[in-house]
C-alpha cells in the first residue's frame, strides 16, 4: 500500500559501509516521481509508456529534446536454428524468420510513486510469461528494466530493441579493461560478420553531443545495426540438451542517456554500480568506514570524476594475507588518479597480473611509493592495466 516504504538517499564510501537510520525520525524524501500505467516522469525525463511497455516517448525536461526515434524495450522474438553448434551459435538468417509475440497482456500495475516510480507489465508469448518492471528514479537519466522471465520455448531467440535519435558511425561496447568500437552498419564484410558480438556491462551509441547506453547485469550479446541497438535477453538451444535454459529467469537492464562526448570512465562506474548493487547488513559500530578510494587528480579540475576504476581487492593467491588491488585506465587516454588506503600500510609493490613484483620506471625494488598518509599518485596509460601487492602494517 502507498506509504508503507521508507526512501533515503544515501552515499556509500568505496569499498565500505555507512549506517543509516530506519523509523519515524528518518528524514522522508520528497516524493518527485509521477507513475501512471502510461507515463513515468521525475526531474530530468518525461516518458510516455505502451501498453506493452514499451517507451514511446523519452523527453529530457531540460532541453525539450526527444531522446528516441523509435519504440525502446521493443521486445523481438525469432525462429532460432543453427547449422551446426545449437547451444552456442547464433546464425545471421535468423533476423529472417521474426515470429509475433501476440497481444495477451495484463493492464499494467503501478506498483509504487514517491521517489521511486514503478510500473508493472506482464505478457504472455507462446508457453513463456514475461513480468517486467519498468523504474524510473528521482534525479536519475537512467531507466531500470527489473525482469522475471518464466522461459519455455525451443529454438527461439528473444531481444529487446532501443532505438535513440542518434546517428552513430560505430556501436561502442564494455570490454575487459576497456571499451571497443564496431560497424553500426553493415556496408562491408567486416560489418555483415558482426551480427552478433559481445560486451560486458554496458554498449552505446553516441554522436558527438550525446549518447545513450543498455547496461546490462548479466546479458552479454547483442547486435548493433542503423542506429537500433538489441541487446540478447534469452536463447532456446535444445542440443546437447533438450531442456536447456528452460525455467525461471531473473535479470535487469537499463536505457541511459548523457548530454556531451563519450566518457568511458564514467558509464564503467554506473554500470558497476547497476549490475552490483548495495547490500544491507546489519548495523555496525562506526557510522561510515571504507577500506580504500580512488580518487580524482585535482589537476583535472572541479567536478571531473576519476578515469581510473578499481576492478578487484582481494587476499593474494599465495595465503600471504596481503591484499592485492587490481586497477586500469578506462577513458581510452592517459588519466591521473590518486588512491587513498584508509589502513596502516607496511609494504606495497607493483607486481603482475599472477602477483610476481615486478619493478616499473621510477621505482626502486617495484616499491610502488605509497605516501605516509596513505595515498599513492597514479598515472596510466590508455587501457592500462596495474596490480598493487599491499602487505598491511601494524
Amino acid at each position: 500500500p502507498e506509504g508503507s516504504r521508507q526512501y533515503r538517499r544515501v552515499t556509500v564510501p568505496s569499498a565500505g559501509y555507512r549506517a543509516i537510520g530506519i523509523g519515524p525520525e528518518a528524514d522522508p524524501v520528497v516524493p518527485t516521481v509521477l507513475a501512471a500505467p502510461d507515463r513515468l516522469e521525475n526531474e530530468c525525463l518525461s516518458i510516455r509508456l505502451s501498453l506493452q511497455g514499451e517507451l514511446l516517448d523519452i523527453v529530457d525536461r531540460a532541453t525539450g529534446r526527444r531522446w528516441n526515434a523509435g519504440p525502446c524495450n521493443r521486445l523481438r522474438l525469432y525462429r532460432d536454428t543453427p547449422s551446426l553448434f545449437d547451444a552456442w551459435d547464433i546464425d545471421s538468417q535468423y533476423e529472417d524468420e521474426e515470429e509475433s509475440l501476440g497481444e495477451d497482456i495484463d493492464p499494467a500495475v503501478v506498483l509504487s510513486g514517491g521517489p521511486v516510480g514503478e510500473v508493472a507489465f506482464t505478457r504472455r508469448f507462446g508457453s513463456s510469461r514475461l513480468t517486467q518492471v519498468v523504474r524510473l528514479r528521482a534525479g536519475e537519466h537512467h531507466v531500470e528494466f527489473d525482469c522475471r522471465l518464466d522461459w519455455q520455448e525451443r529454438h527461439r531467440l528473444l531481444k529487446v530493441e532501443f532505438a535513440p535519435d542518434l546517428r552513430a558511425m560505430e556501436g561502442i561496447s564494455e570490454i575487459q579493461y576497456g571499451w571497443i568500437r564496431r560497424p553500426n552498419d553493415r556496408s562491408t564484410q567486416y560489418g555483415k560478420d558482426r551480427f552478433e558480438v559481445c560486451q560486458q556491462r554496458w554498449s552505446a551509441l553516441c554522436d558527438g553531443g550525446r549518447g545513450m547506453a543498455v547496461l546490462n547485469d548479466c546479458r552479454q550479446g547483442l547486435s548493433f545495426h542503423d542506429n537500433v541497438l538489441r541487446l540478447t535477453l534469452q536463447k532456446g538451444a535444445m542440443a546437447p540438451d533438450m531442456d536447456a535454459d528452460r525455467g525461471t529467469h531473473r535479470f535487469r537492464y537499463a536505457l541511459a542517456f548523457w548530454e556531451g562526448p563519450l566518457d568511458g570512465a564514467a558509464l564503467s562506474r554506473m554500470a558497476l554500480a547497476f549490475a552490483v548493487p548495495l547490500d544491507r547488513v546489519p548495523d555496525r559500530s562506526a557510522p561510515a568506514w571504507s577500506l580504500l578510494e580512488m580518487r580524482p587528480d585535482p589537476s583535472d579540475g572541479a567536478g571531473r570524476d576519476c578515469g581510473l576504476l578499481v576492478d578487484a581487492v582481494k587476499l593474494a593467491d599465495d595465503g600471504s594475507g596481503d591484499l592485492v588491488v587490481r586497477m586500469h585506465e578506462a577513458r581510452g587516454t592517459r588519466s591521473r588518479g590518486c588512491l587513498k588506503l584508509n589502513f596502516p600500510v607496511g609494504a606495497a609493490v607493483w607486481t603482475n597480473l599472477v602477483e610476481r613484483p615486478i619493478d616499473r620506471p621510477g621505482s626502486q625494488s617495484g616499491d610502488a611509493g605509497v605516501r605516509p598518509d596513505g595515498t599513492l599518485p597514479l598515472e596510466l596509460g590508455a587501457f592500462e592495466i596495474r596490480t598493487l601487492r599491499i602487505r598491511p602494517g601494524a
